[in-house]
């Protein structure tokens, strides 16, 4: 995730995402972990 020390809903709209969901299972798709394995200080 590009924004250092951004929040998963952050990051989510940044991605033209209104619901962190839908972002988090897109994400979960394309990379095979969810944000929050990828980042886990968020």
């Amino acid at each position: 995730m590009e924004y250092e020390g951004a929040s998963v809903a952050r990051a989510a709209l940044l991605a033209g995402y209104a619901n962190p969901a839908n972002f988090a299972t897109a994400f979960r798709r394309q990379y095979g972990l969810s944000p929050r394995q990828v980042r886990p200080g968020l």
